[in-house]
């Protein structure tokens, strides 16, 4: 679902999807708003609530969740840009398994971990 306020230079957009696999349940609410960051330049302020029910939930108490909505966010910033900025968004495949995305959380998890680390 979307909705956009014109005037007031926002909206909201909510989503669920469920991974066959694991029988995870992702539900996403986000909002968003635009504002001006220069005389010719926009800001948008990105705003994401998730709630994540089933296996993968298991993980809610450790960082692994935190990247994994990272993730998430990021993907829905980068083609909420490009639909505002009149560009086509990057296409996402027709199913988003619950496994792809862990590994690339784990991925990030760990590449985060080892550049915060001072040797």
């Amino acid at each position: 679902m979307l909705t956009y306020d014109a005037q007031a230079h926002s909206g909201r957009f909510s989503g669920e999807g469920r991974d066959a696999a694991t029988g995870t349940r992702l539900t996403g609410d986000a909002t968003f708003r635009v504002t001006e960051d220069g005389p010719s330049t926009s800001a948008i302020e990105l705003s994401i609530a998730y709630s994540l029910r089933g296996t993968l939930a298991q993980f809610g108490r450790g960082p692994i969740v935190q990247v994994f909505a990272r993730e998430l966010a990021e993907a829905t910033g980068r083609n909420l840009e490009a639909r505002l900025s009149g560009e086509t968004p990057a296409a996402l495949p027709s199913r988003l398994g619950a496994g792809t995305l862990m590994l690339r959380a784990s991925w990030r998890w760990l590449r985060d971990l080892f550049a915060g680390r001072k040797d």
